[in-house]
This record gives C-alpha cells, sequence and structure tokens, in this order.
C-alpha cells in the first residue's frame, strides 16, 4: 500500500494561518460581548460590586 501525501502551497499556508486567526479573535470577541452582557445585566439588577480596593489595585497595576 502507498503513502498518500498532500503538499501545501506558501499562499494556502497563509490562508490557513489567517482564518485560524480570525476564527480565534472572533471567538474572543464573542466571548467578551458576553462577559459585557452579563456585567451590564448586573448593573441593571444592582448586583454589580466592585471593592474599592479592586479598582485601586487594578489601576496600580497590583
Amino acid at each position: 500500500m502507498g503513502t498518500d501525501k498532500v503538499e501545501l502551497t506558501d499562499g494556502a499556508k497563509t490562508f490557513s494561518a489567517v482564518l485560524r486567526a480570525a476564527k480565534a479573535t472572533a471567538m474572543d470577541e464573542a466571548s467578551s460581548i458576553a462577559k459585557t452582557d452579563g456585567i451590564r445585566q448586573r448593573i441593571a439588577n444592582n448586583d454589580y460590586n466592585i471593592p474599592g480596593v479592586a479598582v485601586a489595585e487594578k489601576i496600580l497595576g497590583l
């Protein structure tokens, strides 16, 4: 039995890499939107509370 072999052109490899990056970005964006919507809902329900210390630590990069 022989061995099958596939060779991709440089253009096909580049296209594949760009497509993977675009899909990853879209998934990250969808995740960010879901997180933002959750926070927005918590704010609307008055259930969102961040301690001042946590805000200060983020500002200071701690």
